[in-house]
């Protein structure tokens, strides 16, 4: 069995790669987003970075790698609610972004839904 973190990645990469490909019936059909909300994704992208750009993440293997300012790449805390909490910086073209992808994730056993928050800075 993948440990949660590694279930958490593997969506929220698939998740990143949705977004920066603009392809919005993968965020529509395996994250059930609306149209409205990546809409929202897609100008908040836009307004960091532009449209032509490659969004990625770290590697799990990197996610703990602290930046200057002590963000982690990736971040995974546990929330009240029994939810995985993320927050991500968003790699732009393979280098470090000033955006922070937040989601939060549902885990129960092998199944494992990401629910969009928003992205900050």
């Amino acid at each position: 069995m993948k440990s949660v973190e590694q279930l958490a990645y593997n969506k929220l990469e698939r998740f990143v790669e949705g977004i920066s490909t603009r392809n919005s019936s993968v965020l529509q059909r395996e994250f059930s987003i609306n149209c409205s909300v990546i809409d929202e994704i897609y100008e908040s992208i836009d307004d960091y970075y532009g449209p032509e750009v490659k969004l990625s993440i770290a590697t799990l293997a990197d996610a703990g790698y602290v930046l200057l300012g002590g963000r982690s790449l990736i971040d995974f805390y546990p929330m009240s609610d029994g939810c995985l909490g993320v927050e991500c910086v968003l790699l732009i073209d393979g280098k470090v972004g000033e955006a922070i992808l937040h989601v939060e994730f549902s885990i129960d056993a092998d199944k494992c839904d990401l629910k969009y928050r928003y992205i900050g800075s």
